[in-house]
């Protein structure tokens, strides 16, 4: 089984421009009562009250005004030219000069230097410095070898670009799951090594040899995707909150994933943020349009105890993470689907964005916390799972550009809340059909669109 190849998402039909509801009343979660207008007195005696249950320290007393305006957000560009030199993660043979050009046609391209972006983002496999599902001349470690090799050359494009990269590590579809059927998630020892591998030539050493030095990294993309993607042990999803019963590393998904967030930060030495702590840059949840809190993701009834991100947070060993991934597509689509329909855009209190800031704060994460939006994107005649959606033009697709860089991330940074500061858009060009529903150039990159002209006169 192969998945996410082009690094393109596979939305479930539940997870459709049809959901949430248009009433922009998502399922009631604690933290985002869903009606316009949060009450704030409410959420105090809420986060004092969190704060007393799991011995958070922190401020109680929220400030007087009841929002503050939203940041300026950073803009970059999740990259996938890598997968036109590897052709999609599939070949097996040394890629060609011409290929390893490929690698870096973004951010050669004449539309890239208007954008002035300064940071690019990558999916590699976790296990692309490890190579180990297979004997040294299997298939699987060939494949591997040839995305590395891309890979490398990418990040000596970056370097010249003069940015600085974010890599999300992604399943590999060559390990499987125990019973061989489906693809799985490794134990956390096998991932340990693995990371310590990719540190130890892309992130720690004294020179990294002309290429990027990586130090931002999203140990995990997506881990409630509800994907098939199965535990080590216990015959459980990764995406599964329910730890039934075994609240074990390798039988319950957002444990799991909470000890691949240790894991990077133990090993990657220079992930620092500019100016900030140490571990700043390993970004924690990195949750897809379920942002670990909605439809089966959230807790008994809904609430956030007991929720992915509820879980997860409680196994980061003490730790308190400067920044939280999140993939807002949902949002987007709401947005689209509005636009589309000459309808005014959803309430920001009833976003993912704006209910995942909410929850953060009631587990005592406030200003000083950062939103990524990790991984985004605007649609072109079809919705993110592939349905036609004749109204969305381009023309649409630009506006959802619009409100992308300057509405949406005011829905998070109200009274003692996290703030958005950065947005990774996907993609800047794709070769294949679906990614190129959202690209910002098309024709092998000779083709802007219209939501190009919008980031560049941002």
């Amino acid at each position: 089984m192969r998945i996410r190849r082009s690094g393109s998402r596979a939305i479930p039909a539940r997870y459709s421009d049809d959901w949430p509801p248009a009433s922009g009343s998502p399922p009631r979660i604690i933290g985002a009562p869903g009606a316009p207008g949060r009450a704030r007195r409410w959420r105090v005696l809420l986060v004092v009250g969190a704060m007393m249950a799991v011995g958070l320290s922190g401020e109680a007393t929220l400030p007087a005004s009841a929002a503050t305006p939203a940041p300026t957000i950073t803009l970059g560009i999740h990259d996938g030219a890598i997968n036109m030199c590897d052709q999609g993660e599939r070949q097996t043979t040394p890629p060609t000069a011409a290929e390893l050009a490929a690698a870096t046609s973004s951010l050669t391209s004449k539309y890239w230097p208007a954008l002035k972006v300064s940071t690019a983002r990558f999916s590699p496999p976790w296990d692309i410095a490890y190579h180990h599902d297979g004997a040294a001349d299997s298939a699987a470690d060939k494949e591997l070898a040839v995305t590395q090799a891309c890979f490398n050359a990418w990040l000596t494009g970056v370097q010249k670009a003069g940015a600085q990269p974010e890599i999300a590590f992604k399943p590999d579809p060559n390990y499987r799951s125990p019973d061989g059927v489906f693809v799985g998630a490794p134990d956390i020892h096998t991932y340990r090594l693995a990371i310590d591998a990719f540190t130890s030539e892309y992130s720690n050493p004294a020179s990294t040899d002309g290429m990027a030095r990586v130090q931002i990294i999203s140990p995990w993309g997506e881990p409630d995707d509800p994907a098939k993607i199965f535990m080590p042990k216990g015959g459980h999803e990764l995406s599964d909150p329910n730890c039934h019963g075994s609240p074990d590393v390798n039988t319950c998904g957002p444990i799991l994933a909470a000890h691949m967030w240790q894991a990077v930060r133990a090993s990657c030495k220079r992930c620092n943020l500019p100016g900030k702590g140490p571990g700043s840059g390993v970004i924690a949840g990195d949750f897809s349009s379920l942002g670990g809190i909605r439809g089966q993701e959230a807790g008994p009834r809904g609430s956030l105890r007991g929720s992915y991100l509820d879980v997860y947070r409680r196994n980061l060993g003490g730790n308190r993470p400067l920044v939280w991934g999140l993939h807002p597509y949902s949002d987007i689509m709401a947005f689209e689907k509005a636009d589309a329909g000459h309808q005014p855009p959803p309430a920001l209190s009833g976003t993912l964005v704006g209910q995942f800031a909410g929850d953060l704060s009631l587990l005592g994460y406030h200003e000083h916390t950062q939103i990524w939006l990790d991984e985004i994107s605007a649609f072109q005649y079809h919705n993110m799972s592939g349905a036609y959606r004749p109204g969305w033009t381009p023309e649409v697709q630009a506006a959802a550009g619009r409100y992308l860089l300057t509405e949406l991330p005011a829905a998070a940074g109200g009274a003692a809340e996290p703030t958005v500061t950065r947005a990774y858009y996907l993609n800047f060009q794709a070769s294949d059909p679906t990614n190129s529903r959202w690209a910002l150039v098309l024709n092998g990159g000779l083709t802007p669109q219209p939501i190009y002209d919008t980031f560049v006169n941002r």
